[in-house]
């Protein structure tokens, strides 16, 4: 009698109530969006409550993911970032999503559960979420190879805006006049290497504006350099050193190259390259040296220096001639010398003569003095 009495009553407890309706879950049909690493309110209500968990999935079929429950089943876990809007409110069972990220969209479930094994009693027919992107800064992109100083140069800028969003372009801080697109093309100078530009955009859901980092001009500018060449000395004789000094002027970007090249085409090794110096403007000089000793078959070759940067085509180059002196000297000596020598010969060869007339004349006369004397005695 006792144990029928104890079956009886398990019965009782166990089996629904014919006063209890099934749970009728409702999910809003329509779309919930939110932004990434924001949150959001995904809803859920149910009419004919029964005892027993909800729980949250993601997708169905094999895409199904487990989200959260009120009684987490064996081996699952809730998400950390999702929990209950209203705690043990008897209807409702929305949950609350934070630290959005664009890969939480999608189908979001909301499911009962009861009895004494929980199998699923109602399974509501979802809510879309759609989480869009966070409004960034945007970026400026140069071009791929650097320009001339004194030409255009076009920059991008690069923004998760949605469409229709407008831009700002800034030089130096002012504003660029009639650019509004995501593309500018700039015109540069020298004096630009140190320009800075901004592109500013507005997220016309919020009407933020945000600005991008500085762009530097002067990594997409190429300043070319003034190239010379100084000999010191200006000529030497067969087999003397000359000492060539390349100097490169004026240029920009600073990582340069300069070579040395002889006449057919041998590159000189042995050139001392120099170091950098910065000039006042923002560009760079360079100095470098090549001794060379001027043999009988260099004399009157060409050296060329080579200046190539960043940016040119070609590289910037300077050609200087050897010049020896008195290559091949004559033996013979020049005919206005011979003269000369023949006329100072000749004045003293008359003064010489002239002398001996005069010294015959006098002598002639005190001769002639001496005969009267006698004469007259």
């Amino acid at each position: 009698m006792e144990r029928g009495l104890l079956v009886s009553l398990v019965i009782l407890v166990c089996s629904p109530s014919r006063g209890v309706s099934q749970p009728i879950i409702i999910q809003d049909p329509g779309s919930v969006t939110g932004i990434e690493e924001g949150e959001v309110t995904v809803p859920c209500s149910m009419t004919g409550v029964r005892p027993g968990p909800v729980r949250w999935y993601r997708d169905t079929g094999s895409g199904r993911q487990y989200l959260y429950s009120t009684a987490p089943p064996p081996n699952e876990r809730n998400d950390p970032r999702v929990s209950l809007v209203h705690q043990y409110h008897p209807t409702d069972s929305s949950i609350r999503i934070v630290r959005l990220t664009v890969s939480d969209s999608g189908m979001y479930y909301c499911d009962k559960y009861g009895g004494i094994d929980v199998t699923l009693i109602a399974s509501g027919s979802g809510s879309r979420l759609s989480v869009g992107e966070k409004f960034r800064p945007p970026v400026i992109e140069g071009p791929q190879r650097r320009v001339l100083a004194g030409n255009a140069v076009a920059l991008t800028c690069r923004s998760n805006g949605p469409p229709g969003t407008k831009f700002t372009w800034k030089k130096n801080n002012r504003t660029v006049p009639g650019e509004q697109s995501n593309t500018s093309s700039l015109q540069t100078a020298k004096e630009d290497i140190r320009s800075t530009v901004t592109c500013e955009t507005t997220d016309p859901r919020t009407q933020q504006t945000l600005s991008s980092e500085p762009y530097s001009l002067g990594a997409s500018i190429t300043v070319k350099p003034d190239v010379s060449i100084e000999a010191n000395p200006e000529s030497v004789k067969v087999n003397e050193s000359v000492s060539l000094t390349c100097r490169a002027r004026g240029f920009y970007p600073e990582r340069v190259s300069v070579s040395w090249v002889q006449q057919g085409g041998a590159v000189e090794p042995a050139a001392e390259r120099g170091e950098n110096a910065e000039n006042e403007d923002g560009t760079f000089s360079r100095n470098s040296v090549l001794n060379v000793t001027v043999t009988q078959e260099l004399s009157g070759a060409t050296v060329s220096c080579r200046v190539q940067i960043e940016g040119l085509a070609e590289p910037v180059h300077k050609e200087h001639t050897l010049v020896e002196t008195d290559p091949k000297p004559d033996p013979e000596p020049p005919c206005s010398s011979n003269l000369f020598l023949v006329s100072v010969f000749l004045l003293v060869k008359l003064a010489l003569l002239a002398a001996i007339n005069a010294f015959l004349f006098v002598l002639l006369k005190l001769e002639q003095r001496r005969l009267k004397r006698v004469d007259a005695e």
